[in-house]
């Protein structure tokens, strides 16, 4: 089912309340925190399970630290 049951009745009344562009501009925003929360996850953790330190480093640094742990 999604997010569609909470989703729709609160961007139906943001639409009625605010107008079509406001309930476009916050469906954008919502999907837009999202994108970045989760690529921000993803950039931590990342799908190999592997931290990020915040700092930038080389490839061969990533792939042996990847490598020993």
């Amino acid at each position: 089912m999604g997010g569609a049951p909470l989703g729709a009745p609160i961007a139906g009344w943001i639409t009625d309340a605010c107008g079509v562009r406001a309930g476009l501009a916050v469906g954008g925003a919502i999907a837009t925190t999202a994108a970045v929360a989760i690529g921000l996850v993803l950039a931590r953790w990342g799908p190999c399970g592997c931290r990020w330190a915040g700092t930038r480093a080389s490839a061969g640094a990533l792939r042996a630290a990847g490598a020993a742990g």
